[in-house]
């Protein structure tokens, strides 16, 4: 969905909304993500939040995503939250 600089090309930059929100594959959907993926694997939809947060983050900063290198104690201080 990337436009070519990071930027998906759904979002309208002039209201910063997705134009196509209602349509959004389920990818872009954290709910849905939860529901298929983490969600069965035991995690909170707090931590599953959390999670994909700093996987977001850290595929902007590096282009990769390397799973020894997110905060599993804070995830897993979320999920124990709930």
């Amino acid at each position: 969905m990337d436009r070519g600089d990071e930027v998906c090309k759904n979002l309208d930059e002039e209201t910063n909304l997705c134009r196509i929100y209602k349509d959004r594959p389920w990818f872009c959907n954290g709910f849905k993500i939860w529901q298929k993926v983490y969600r069965k694997a035991g995690y909170s939809l707090a931590a599953a939040y959390e999670l994909m947060e700093q996987q977001s983050l850290m595929l902007r900063e590096t282009g990769e995503v390397i799973l020894e290198n997110l905060d599993w104690d804070k995830i897993e201080a979320v999920n124990e939250r709930g």
